[in-house]
């Protein structure tokens, strides 16, 4: 009976034990939060999908097993992936949890040995923000955004995490990383009771701040961040000013100071009198025609600064070369009258009627070289290697960069004098009056367009003179087209209160269109174009369908350009 009692006891004693062991694995733990102690098993399963093996095959794995990971759990892991023999796991229960650096330790041992491709990186990254998903949430880091499946609160804010990466998302947290974060860049709005507020990446931020850091003031600033705290505010307080003429990945181009490097990223901040400080892009800096100031770091470019509005003056074309193509091989130019020549900081007269040899002052270095006439009448021609002139005169300057393809000339021209040699050249001069005043404001509305986007910043011009944007200066300006600029001068089309992207084409083939044909994603801005049909009498068809289209096509027609070569043609 004694007997009986001890093991009685024993047992129970065995079953607290037991109880004590299961509870003592999962204390603490929260599936939706981060822990060092405990790793998901979703998490996991995240982290292996960089194998052959299917987000299935993982489920039946692990989803069947405890929320967190254990020994059992990596075990089973390690034999599906046929590692059981190579990578030896902690000493431990098999029911108890591997801690997130076991785990680390056992991850980075498969990666060696299955991630051939290295598609699996780890990088240091201070979490600035979390964004809710469809697919659970976006990391905003200091370094960009990143998707994952974590919860919105499973990390912390203003921490550092060694993340693991895969394919652009965050697969896994390899834990929280001691060394220091930077926020580069950023611009400080107000420092006000210890809170700092600041822009970065397009968001605003607000911060506690170290009593340390209280004579910190507005403006654009690296911030250090550790354990979770803003430890060190370094300001960048040299400035430059200048108009912006070119920038591509590596370079930024500023009149008076040539190309300088920039970070990489530069951002753009707005401080508009009497508004609020925003953030924008380098696309809001209007080529050639803005004052800006710009934020000089370890002789680097670091931020773009406007305090006034552009003020539209001039339009910068890329001159196509005879094949088309941007690059030329050589370039030769001449102006009727005499000019100023600038390479670099080299400013050097020039007499009348001089051939000049661009390549002659690239022989040393990279830089800008740039002829300006020195009367507003001036003319500068383009020419062949015996000086014959091979081109209409450009007013304006001309400047030409060299690049590893060849030399570049882009024509910096007063944009209304632009206009007058685009009308020329997209209608003929003959026609009447109010159809090359119409001409003039589709011109000066696309033009505009075009002037705010600058796509073609790399070689410092907003557009080309090809179909491809315009055509400019294929025939010379005559008082027709000049005259037709003057009377609708500073006249643009509007939609909804914004400039319209003001398309047009030099023959129809009986209707017009909405925006649906060049499958648009912001249709509703493009209201505009309708469909119309240009064809007498008027009809209505749907010649979305190929047979109708092509049975209409093959069929004369009678309208308003139906007399014009252009309107039926053929090829073989």
């Amino acid at each position: 009976m004694r007997l009986k009692r001890k093991i009685g006891l024993l047992v129970i004693l065995l079953l607290i034990l037991c109880g004590m062991l299961l509870a003592g694995t999962n204390k603490g733990y929260h599936k939706d939060v981060y822990s060092e102690h405990y790793v998901p098993v979703e998490e996991v399963q995240d982290e292996l999908s960089f194998s052959i093996y299917k987000e299935m095959d993982w489920e039946q794995i692990l989803l069947q097993k405890q929320e967190y990971l254990t020994k059992k759990a990596a075990s089973e892991i390690l034999e599906f992936l046929g590692l059981k023999d190579y990578i030896q796991l902690p000493e431990k229960s098999e029911n108890a949890a591997l801690d997130r650096g076991e785990w680390n330790a056992v991850y980075t041992e498969i990666l060696a040995y299955l991630d051939d491709e290295k598609t699996v990186t780890t990088q240091d990254l201070l979490l600035m923000d979390v964004i809710e998903s469809d697919s659970g949430c976006i990391l905003v880091t200091n370094e960009g955004d990143y998707p994952s499946k974590f919860g919105q609160h499973f990390l912390t804010a203003w921490d550092n995490y060694r993340l693991y990466l895969l394919d652009g998302k965050c697969v896994g947290i390899a834990g929280i990383s001691g060394e220091e974060a930077e926020v580069y860049n950023t611009y400080i709005k107000a420092v006000e009771d210890g809170t700092l507020t600041f822009l970065s990446g397009g968001a605003e931020y607000e911060i506690t701040m170290d009593a340390s850091e209280k004579d910190v003031t507005e403006g654009v600033a690296d911030l250090v961040f550790s354990n979770g705290k803003l430890q060190i505010v370094r300001k960048k307080e040299q400035e430059i000013g200048g108009k912006l003429l070119s920038y591509d990945e590596n370079t930024i181009e500023i009149e008076g100071y040539g190309r300088i490097s920039h970070t990489g990223k530069i951002p753009v901040y707005e401080l508009l009198e009497g508004e609020d400080v925003t953030e924008s892009s380098i696309s809001k800096v209007v080529l050639g025609n803005m004052e800006v100031s710009y934020v000089i770091g370890e002789e680097e470019v670091c931020a773009i600064l406007i305090r006034t509005p552009a003020v539209i003056e001039n339009i910068r074309v890329l001159l196509l070369a005879d094949d088309g193509g941007k690059f030329r091989s050589a370039v030769y130019l001449k102006a009727d009258v005499d000019a100023s020549i600038k390479f670099g900081e080299t400013v050097s007269d020039y007499a009348a009627g001089t051939l000049l040899d661009v390549s002659t002052w690239f022989t040393e270095r990279d830089d800008t070289f740039s002829i300006q006439p020195a009367t507003e009448n001036g003319k500068i021609f383009l020419c062949d290697e015996a000086g014959n002139t091979i081109s209409n005169g450009y007013s304006g300057s001309v400047e030409v960069r060299r690049y590893e393809e060849g030399y570049t000339v882009v024509n910096s021209v007063p944009f209304e004098t632009y206009l007058t040699a685009v009308v020329p050249s997209e209608m003929p001069s003959t026609y009447e009056k109010e159809a090359l005043k119409a001409q003039a404001v589709c011109a000066r509305s696309y033009a505009y367009i075009q002037l705010m986007r600058a796509d073609l910043a790399a070689f410092g011009a907003h557009i080309n003179d090809s179909t491809s944007y315009q055509v400019y200066n294929k025939v010379e300006a005559g008082e027709a087209s000049r005259q037709a600029v003057e009377e609708t001068k500073h006249e643009v089309m509007t939609y909804a209160d914004e400039v319209i992207e003001a398309y047009y084409f030099s023959t129809s083939m009986g209707y017009t269109d909405t925006a649906e044909v060049w499958n648009l994603e912001e249709m509703e801005n493009y209201g505009y174009l309708k469909k119309v049909c240009l064809n007498t009498p008027e009809t209505d068809i749907d010649l979305s369908d190929e047979k109708t289209f092509l049975d209409y096509i093959r069929k004369p027609q009678t309208g308003f350009d139906s007399e014009i070569k252009y309107y039926r043609w053929s090829a073989q």
